[in-house]
């Protein structure tokens, strides 16, 4: 029987930290925003059980594609509140996308819970709800680029306001 391998969130952390990605979007056909986590990283057996252990451990999936060499790469992917606690999580040993972990996280902790009418429908977002969820979009976006462009990216598009 193989053993089982737990990977410390620091290890984790610094695969997220290359790898990761941090986005508040509206959902299609919604009205309301939502947190999404993804790590993508080439697929081989190590990468296979790291986002099986991550699945088991945080929820989310995975699922294969193929880059643009040819290769094979791995996403796993999250959402929600399975994804609020994945980054508390990993936030201590988190560098490049620490602060946009911290506002994706203060941004989830504080919104309203959804709630139903009658019906059962999700009842529409107020307008002051969703001023704050876009801003909350808006910040990860201008984080995103101050990251890229603390890496010394050069290829930065110069028209984005932050």
């Amino acid at each position: 029987m193989r053993k089982r391998v737990a990977w410390s969130p620091q290890y984790i952390a610094g695969f997220f930290d290359g790898g990761g990605c941090i986005g508040i979007y509206k959902a299609s056909g919604s009205h309301g925003y939502g947190l999404h986590v993804q790590l993508g990283q080439n697929s081989c057996e190590q990468t296979k059980r790291l986002f099986n252990f991550l699945c088991s451990e945080y929820g989310g999936s995975y699922h294969k594609q193929r880059t643009l060499s040819g290769g094979l790469k791995l996403n796993w992917r999250i959402g929600g509140k399975n994804a609020c606690t994945f980054l508390i999580c990993v936030l201590p040993f988190l560098y490049f996308k620490a602060r946009q972990s911290e506002v994706a996280i203060e941004w989830h902790k504080n919104r309203p819970e959804a709630r139903r009418g009658w019906r059962g429908y999700i009842k529409h977002n107020s307008l002051t709800k969703k001023k704050n969820d876009r801003r909350a979009a808006d910040k990860l976006k201008c984080l995103k680029l101050q990251t890229l462009k603390d890496k010394e990216v050069t290829w930065m598009p110069s028209t984005t306001k932050c």
